[in-house]
């Protein structure tokens, strides 16, 4: 049966693209690869749900999201695991074929302190003033998890927007400031490291964004495997395992699930993505989804334009949880979408192939521009923030990362423009000989 060889053949696929890859790098792995690190991502996003819904087959433990509590279809479970393989290996299969690796000199670029300083500040700034400037319009953060999405929903749409800009650059400006502080002093990358595990379990049993906390831990070992002589790869596997155990602990604590381990693998966010396009793929085949339009293929792209020019934008989260479930909507509730959303609402495996295909030349073709291993600051920030969102592709539409990289790294690209001693060097590494 399709969902017990699931989880195997997705590992199945990574192992396929990693030993391709590590042929093609000829054993060396400077640094940990864009288009590795999306489709490990994807494996974790498929075979945690996997192993959670080959357990509930066989009567261990229980898939707890409403969504599927009274009659969970396992035909249609293995509909949308075969549509989940046909993106993986497209994005796999294009973006091995279009990925080069060239070999760099040593670096000649490296980060200023006052590039570090200014970064540092502005991530500050706003990671703490945020809460603070909300506070003070009287839309004081909530206690619980549904409430933040009720924060600002009252107020206007151009506040609205200005918070979320706002809270894009924070992060952004956050993990520029990771990266600058490691390519600045690469000797002292221990005290990054030991600052960030402290704002993660700040945000595990505290409060703050969980998000934002993992994903600057993540950004952290990317830098370090760009910018830190000797600092092996192998340590990755360890440490990207222990990280993903904390955040699926930090979401049981967050969300009060008691249920331990088999919590982390039916009742965690990778199940509940899975399940939208699960509920989807049932609404579909019962005619509950009509056809979209063109608009809803085009949501990416309308997103650059504002609400006020065009109106109501169609966002497919929102429209989701807004028609299936209008009770958990007016109370505050949100979910993530997901590629696998979308492709069941257009044409099926096909379309999560020709997805996953689209994203493996994008992302191939980015790291191919920008070059980590000219080790040049500027473009290794890049390089990591691409890494580290990458997983919005898959978790909320396929070409978000396009809107996110115009909201998110441009103010910050402006910054370093501005602090540079050189700034129409910025972009460019004196490292130019490539083989």
């Amino acid at each position: 049966m399709m969902i017990l060889l699931f989880p195997f053949l997705l590992v199945a696929i990574t192992l396929w693209f990693f030993l391709v890859q590590t042929r093609r790098r000829q054993g060396k792995a400077q640094y940990l690869d864009l288009g590795l690190a999306f489709l490990v991502i994807v494996t974790v996003y498929g075979t945690l749900p996997g192993v959670g819904l080959a357990l509930a087959h066989f009567d261990i433990g229980e898939i707890r999201d409403v969504r599927v509590a009274e009659a969970l279809d396992f035909d249609l479970v293995q509909d949308i695991q075969i549509m989940f393989l046909c993106f993986a290996v497209g994005l796999s299969t294009v973006y091995l074929w279009k990925r080069k690796y060239p070999i760099a000199e040593k670096q000649t670029e490296t980060a200023t302190a006052r590039q570090v300083l200014a970064l540092i500040c502005i991530a500050v700034l706003l990671n703490v003033g945020l809460p603070l400037a909300k506070y003070s319009i009287g839309a004081q953060a909530s206690a619980d998890y549904i409430g933040t999405y009720l924060e600002l929903r009252e107020f206007p749409l151009f506040i609205q927007q200005i918070f979320n800009l706002a809270s894009q650059v924070a992060f952004s400006s956050l993990v520029a400031s990771v990266v600058f502080c490691v390519a600045w002093k690469p000797s002292k990358h221990l005290h990054v490291a030991t600052v960030l595990i402290i704002y993660v379990g700040f945000a595990t049993l505290a409060g703050g964004s969980r998000t934002f906390a993992f994903l600057s831990l993540f950004a952290y070992l990317i830098a370090a495997s760009v910018f830190v002589p000797r600092f092996s790869m192998s340590r990755l596997v360890p440490l990207g395992a222990l990280a993903l155990f904390l955040f699926l602990l930090a979401g049981n604590i967050r969300g009060e699930v008691e249920s331990g381990v088999l919590g982390m693998l039916q009742d965690s966010e990778f199940m509940s993505i899975f399940i939208n396009a699960l509920d989807l793929h049932a609404r579909v085949l019962d005619g509950e989804v009509k056809n979209l339009g063109l608009s809803f293929y085009l949501t990416d792209l309308l997103r650059l334009v504002p609400s006020q020019l065009i109106g109501a934008k169609i966002e497919p989260a929102v429209w989701y949880v807004e028609t299936f479930y209008p009770n958990y909507h007016a109370a505050g509730g949100g979910l993530a979408f997901g590629v696998l959303a979308e492709s069941v609402v257009g044409f099926g495996a096909v379309e999560a192939f020709a997805r996953g295909s689209l994203l493996g030349l994008i992302f191939a073709l980015c790291a191919n521009a920008l070059k980590p291993e000219s080790r040049n600051p500027v473009r290794v920030f890049v390089y990591v923030w691409l890494t580290v969102v990458s997983y919005q592709a898959f978790r909320d539409t396929t070409f978000s990362i396009l809107v996110r990289a115009l909201f998110q790294l441009v103010p910050v690209l402006l910054v370093l423009l501005v602090v540079s001693p050189k700034p129409g060097s910025l972009f460019v590494s004196r490292a130019r000989r490539f083989t």
